[in-house]
């Protein structure tokens, strides 16, 4: 029996229809999702989440670039690469995923691929935080401490590392740390003036540098440092603040002649650091 070419046409298009593969979304997110079954299950399968977090992730995904990333960072289903991770963390902090940034912000701490950099950590846990991560808090309020002698309540400025994280102008910085220190529109914090301070010093700012090495000097909202009041004063000295070498010279006068030359090689890294910042 011969099959006329219209039942032909119909037989066609039920079997095209009955055997077609499973479209895909265009942002990745199918594949996103399957990666994820295959990551999590009981008996995961990295080397195929990772295939499928790397389809999701060159979609554009958001949430496969971050997991693209960590499973470069921890070396799961593919050899660790510090550098790739770092790539895939920035793309998905572009997003303004708050973990991604976490997650670069750790990389600057502990040195992971990069030169550590706690200007560069202060500033990816801040995005982090902005973006509505909270488990950036404690790490920002530990490196503020350990390293500054900062006692901080970082939630409580939560809404002013939104404000200033993503833009990070040290002219911005200092005033907004000078408002704190004399009480200008906000209620007189001399640790939240340090806080900002300290921003704005980094990025190489000679009034935030003279006001931090002067804060140092009398312990005024942070652990009184004759060393950290001699290192950003000195550094302030090179800006031709009028000032610092005062401030220097009282710190110089109560530190040992060996933890003077300590400090000088510090004082020329940050120079340099701060001549060719690392973004």
């Amino acid at each position: 029996m011969r099959i006329s070419r219209l039942v032909k046409q119909q037989i066609l298009v039920v079997l095209l229809a009955t055997c077609s593969l499973p479209v895909m979304a265009d942002d990745g997110s199918v594949w996103y999702q399957q990666g994820l079954n295959h990551y999590a299950a009981s008996a995961p399968d990295h080397g195929r989440a990772f295939k499928l977090f790397g389809q999701a992730a060159r979609a554009g995904y958001p949430r496969a670039q971050y997991q693209y990333g960590l499973m470069y960072q921890r070396g799961e289903g593919v050899n660790r690469d510090y550098t790739k991770a770092l790539h895939w963390y920035k793309l998905a902090a572009g997003h303004g995923l708050g973990v991604a940034d976490h997650h670069i912000a750790q990389m600057y701490q502990h040195g992971h691929g990069v030169r550590p950099s706690y200007q560069q950590a202060i500033y990816w846990y801040s995005r982090s935080i902005s973006h509505g991560y909270e488990a950036a808090v404690n790490p920002l309020e530990e490196i503020y401490r350990r390293n500054y002698g900062l006692t901080l309540n970082l939630v409580q400025s939560g809404s002013l590392l939104a404000q200033v994280a993503d833009g990070g102008d040290r002219t911005s910085q200092y005033n907004l740390g000078y408002k704190y220190y004399i009480g200008h529109e906000v209620d007189q914090d001399p640790t939240m003036a340090a806080m900002w301070f300290l921003r704005a010093a980094e990025q190489g700012d000679g009034d935030a540098q003279y006001m931090l090495g002067k804060m140092y000097h009398t312990g005024e909202g942070l652990d009184q440092s004759f060393d950290r009041c001699y290192f950003w004063s000195t550094l302030a000295n090179f800006t031709q603040h009028e000032e610092a070498a005062a401030i220097r010279d009282l710190c110089l006068s109560k530190i040992s002649p060996e933890k003077h030359a300590t400090l000088n090689r510090e004082i020329e890294a940050k120079r340099a650091e701060i001549q060719t910042p690392v973004f």
